[in-house]
């Protein structure tokens, strides 16, 4: 079998292997399925609140300088690239660079390389010509509307006539190889561009500058071992050598074979030969210094501030200068003759700046975005949020900058794989990054502040996040493939693994609806426990698409999409849409850029609400499926919040965390309930009463957007320290929209001193009484457990176990008529099945075992690996948060009977249908008065025909409850717990005769 762990078992000091009646089980949480929506008479109409309007946020930026051509000149900002003509300062927008990068090289063409293939365009006019890149070459730069590729040779490309021309640049006789070194647009004007080539074991440096028969001229100018080729300034070159700190200046179209002057340039870095200086830049941070050092020699003389320049065919410059006020304009930059100071020309004012949105998100009223800059430098971006007004007017309270995550970059254009936003609702956010996990980030923390998860989704997308789950696909490993993966962020652990193909899922509270195998049906399923609690069939197609929002669930098809009500199975037609949101009782959909807003609940029509720059959703357009609005971005960048009249839900839970107790032995002795919110609540009240009723200490909360966390230290009002006790809560919450009722939950919890489990507070036992019997029906449904199956059993106010205040049942277990090798797991109802066992069965056999469970809710659940087997199980006693009952007191394992030699009663066989009576009180260590139970380990031996043996307390009447299980010939041990009466416990078997030994291991008293 595939696991033989007994759960709980323990040794006691003499040895002997006990089960858990006195060990403190595993501690399960309390947990609780979502609440659906309301129906509409469940809701009240909100007031009506007016969109709200967020403008976009502008920063002076100066941009950058692209090229210069002859008439204008290429500029990016954070709009993108713009052709820009000197004669009137007009801004011609190209797009985001992201879609294509953009090049010049002299003259007034534009170059927008895609994959294969550049795009020529002529910035004055817009005309453009394509000229495709041939397999084999690779992109390099481009001068004056003619491509230059490499390879295994250096290629000029160009469209003659609408004619693409490939003409191969030849190098010089003997040279081992050539290859172009223009690596930005500087290093070329126009007419030519410099290459490398080697020669007799030399790198060298050439100039190409006949573009229809490229052939490379040699020429004396130094080559640059970082690769990096001279600087061009009209008709002449420069090569700085920053070894040496100087600076030599060539004539393109003279004597290349030694530098028409040389000069010594000690601090800052060339820019351009203008007239007779070179212009050195200073310092490379904000404005920085420009000055002018003459060719003849000599101290250099300021000339002008710029945060960028750039340099023009004829040999002029432009300038961006930012002002006092950080705003910035290009100008055209003249030097005079004579030395006098250049002349700066405006020819364009440079916008503001515009932060944008690349991601989106709204949850529980809070505004989540990742914003770029729109600059090519700017790799990272940021994170922000900002809360809105809950009711009254909708407003927008102030921007927190969460900053950036280092591995998740916002890139400046967002393509499908950029980082999400995801808020779970509870004021996280989670985000995938390096190496492929995914990490948390708590409310109010900066993006650096992240947490592990643990968590590991096959790829950056399709994961969904909800309160304290997360799902996702995940490597199998160390099985091949991939499994479905419900991860709980809280405990840092996966509670949920299935394969479940490509079929649709989506999260919901603790609920996973995933597609069925059956065409167009949705299972919902228990996230903690795998049980799947209903099925719905939404449509009659293959799903492509799900969402699930509180009682409604979108689905789309290849053939179509619309929405079904889960509650009623009402079907709701949508209008044709291209993408669409789920929102608490509507849909938020797309078509041709218009956003629209189709009611599901309160009646109403279809209508539209904007218009989006970006129509894919939670990228330009999201929804707040908690209870919230619709949300979308404009072509301006301005954020639109956007009420959509439909009533909310009535408050509710979407999951909750109760723990029974508080340990005050534990490291953190506070009880921490959780209850995760379906919309914000704008106060909420909690009071904890002693058992008379009497409020003993009252929490409180004001606006709480997601979750509801009170935290209890066992202490009263004053500070001092309360009895330990069961202790009853009531919770109310009210709504932050003012529509519907108040939230109301209440429950128990008590007050213990190390023991920090469900298994806790005292022990009570009862009369052995049958609570279930597959074979009969008893509890359960009549049939035997299925292989991978599970069956709930309500114990609670059943066999003498009360219906409030247990912790966890005793149980005797019995499986029998099992077909095939197996185990079986008893666990507490709502929880997650862990890999322990309680029974080990073989086929045929008949193997009872005594087991402690937590209850929960009331119930356990029972759990078979293989085969079918039937299950028995009599409760034997209860564990009670409610202070009364008796405690565990082991003892050394010690024989109190044996009726081979006489030990405690008389020697002789028990026979048939017979008991025998044993005084426990006062042997074996267990006092002579106030013994409520002992436990002992009982062995049958020597049976003469197969049998069932049961121990009850003395002087009662015997139930159907057996203990041990016994076949002809064999011997068979279990363990027992029985309560005591008169100071006796009494022993039948009921077939044959058979010899019974008793070994008291512990007792239980005041």
């Amino acid at each position: 079998m595939r696991d033989t762990r007994t759960s709980g078992a323990l040794k006691t000091a003499g040895g002997r292997r006990l089960t858990a009646t006195a060990v403190a089980m595993t501690a399960a949480v309390a947990t609780l399925a979502p609440l659906t929506g309301g129906t509409a008479a469940a809701a009240e109409a909100p007031t009506a609140q007016a969109p709200l309007t967020i403008p976009a946020e502008h920063f002076r930026d100066p941009g950058k300088l692209r090229f210069a051509g002859a008439t204008g000149f290429l500029h990016e900002d954070t709009f993108g690239v713009s052709w820009v003509s000197y004669a009137d300062g007009k801004a011609t927008k190209l797009g985001s660079e992201g879609q294509f990068a953009v090049h010049g090289g002299g003259g007034d063409v534009i170059a927008r390389e895609y994959a294969a293939k550049v795009v020529l365009q002529d910035g004055p006019t817009g005309a453009q010509r394509t000229v495709t890149i041939p397999q084999g070459q690779h992109f390099h730069s481009v001068q004056a509307g003619r491509v230059i590729t490499s390879g295994s040779s250096t290629h000029v490309l160009s469209i003659e006539n609408g004619v693409q021309k490939d003409r191969v640049v030849v190098a010089p006789a003997g040279a081992a190889w050539a290859s172009p070194i223009m690596l930005d647009e500087r290093q070329g004007n126009g007419q030519g561009f410099f290459m490398a080539y080697s020669l007799n074991g030399k790198t060298l440096v050439g100039w190409v500058d006949d573009f229809t028969d490229p052939v490379i001229k040699p020429t004396a100018i130094p080559w640059d071992q970082t690769g990096h080729g001279p600087g061009v300034s009209g008709t002449r070159a420069f090569f700085w050598d920053y070894r040496a700190k100087r600076v030599s200046v060539w004539d393109l179209t003279g004597d290349l074979t030694k530098p028409v002057a040389e000069i010594a340039v000690d601090d800052g870095y060339p820019k351009a030969v203008v007239g007779q200086d070179v212009l050195v830049e200073r310092a490379r941070t904000g404005n920085s210094p420009y000055v002018l050092y003459p060719l003849s020699g000599g101290e250099p003389r300021p000339a002008f501030e710029a945060v960028d320049v750039a340099t023009l065919a004829d040999g002029s410059v432009l300038a961006t200068v930012s002002g006092a006020e950080k705003e910035a304009a290009v100008h055209k930059v003249s030097f005079p003759t004579d030395g006098s100071a250049p002349t700066l020309t405006k020819v364009y004012d440079v916008p503001e700046a515009v932060w944008q949105t690349r991601r989106f998100a709204l949850a529980q009223g809070e505004l989540h975005a990742a914003e770029h800059s729109g600059l090519r430098d700017d790799y990272y971006g940021r994170v922000t949020s900002r809360k809105l007004t809950l009711s009254g007017e909708l407003a927008a309270g102030p921007k927190t900058d969460r900053g950036y995550e280092h591995e998740s970059p916002v890139p400046g254009y967002c393509n499908p794989t950029c980082v999400p936003v995801l808020p779970t609702g509870d004021g996280r956010l989670v985000f995938y990054a390096y190496p492929g996990d995914l990490y948390v980030t708590d409310e109010g923390q900066g993006m650096d502040d992240r947490t592990w998860t643990g968590a590991s989704p096959e790829g950056s997308s399709g994961y969904q996040v909800e309160g304290r789950y997360a799902t996702y696909r995940a490597s199998a490993y160390p099985s091949p493939g991939a499994v479905n993966e419900v991860f709980d962020l809280d405990a840092n652990k996966a509670v949920f693994k299935r394969d479940l193909g490509t079929r649709q899922t989506a999260l919901n509270g603790g609920t996973l609806w995933a597609e069925s195998t059956t065409t167009g049906t949705v299972d919902a399923i228990d996230v903690r426990t795998g049980a799947t609690r209903r099925s719905v069939k939404v449509a009659g197609c293959d799903l492509t698409g799900l969402q699930v929002v509180g009682s409604f669930a979108y689905w789309k098809c290849a053939t179509g999409a619309g929405v079904k009500n889960l509650d009623t199975l009402a079907d709701v037609t949508l209008p044709a849409h291209t993408s669409a949101l789920l929102g608490d009782g509507y849909v938020a959909h797309e078509k041709g850029g218009t956003l629209s807003v189709t009611p599901l609940r309160g009646g109403g029509a279809t209508r539209a609400i904007g218009t989006v720059a970006d129509s894919r959703p939670d990228y330009g357009w999201t929804v707040d499926k908690f209870g919230g609005h619709v949300g979308y971005v404009d072509a301006d960048q301005a954020v639109h919040v956007v009420p959509t009249g439909v009533p909310a839900s009535p408050l509710g839970l979407l999951d909750a965390e109760e723990s029974p107790i508080v340990d005050r032995k534990a490291e953190k002795p506070v009880w921490a309930a959780k209850w995760w919110l379906n919309k914000p609540a704008a106060s909420w009240r909690m009071d904890i009463r002693d058992s008379a009723g009497t409020v003993v200490r009252t929490l409180q909360g004001g606006e709480t957007r997601g979750v509801v966390k009170p935290a209890w230290d066992g202490k009263d009002a004053q500070g001092n320290a309360l009895p330990d006790a069961l202790y009853s809560w009531s919770l109310t919450a009210a709504p932050a929209d003012r529509a519907g009722p108040a939230l109301t939950r209440a429950g128990d919890v008590a007050l213990v001193r190390g023991q920090s489990t469900l298994a806790t507070g005292r022990y009570e036992p009862v009369t052995p009484t049958r609570v279930m019997d597959t074979r009969s029906g008893t509890g359960v449904a009549k049939a035997k457990l299925g292989a991978d199956k599970t069956v709930t059993l309500t114990v609670a106010g059943r066999g003498g176990v009360p219906a409030k205040g247990v912790s966890a049942v005793v149980m005797n277990v019995t499986a029998t008529n099992a077909t095939a090798s197996t185990f079986v797991s008893v666990y507490p109802y709502g929880t997650t099945r862990t890999s322990a066992s309680n029974l080990n069965v073989v086929a045929g056999q008949t193997v009872p075992n005594l087991v402690v469970v937590p209850v929960k809710d009331g119930k356990v659940t029972f759990y078979n690996r293989n085969g079918s087997l039937d299950l028995i199980a009599d409760v034997a006693g209860y564990y009670t948060l409610a202070g009364t009952g008796s405690l565990y007191e082991p003892v050394t394992p010690t024989r109190v009977m044996d009726t081979r030699d006489g030990t405690g009663v008389p020697k002789a066989k028990v026979g048939a249908g017979e008991t025998v009576s044993l005084t426990v009180a006062g042997a074996g260590g267990v006092p002579a008065t106030g013994v409520t139970a002992v436990v002992m380990n009982v062995t049958a031996t020597n049976p003469t025909a197969s049998t069932f043996v049961s121990v009850y307390p003395y002087g009662t009447t015997r139930t159907s409850a057996s203990n041990l299980n016994v076949v002809a010939g064999q011997t068979v041990p279990n363990l027992v717990v029985v309560p005591v009466k008169d100071g006796k416990v009494t022993f039948y078997n009921r077939n044959g005769s058979v010899d019974l030994i008793a070994d008291v291991a512990g007792f239980y008293g005041p």
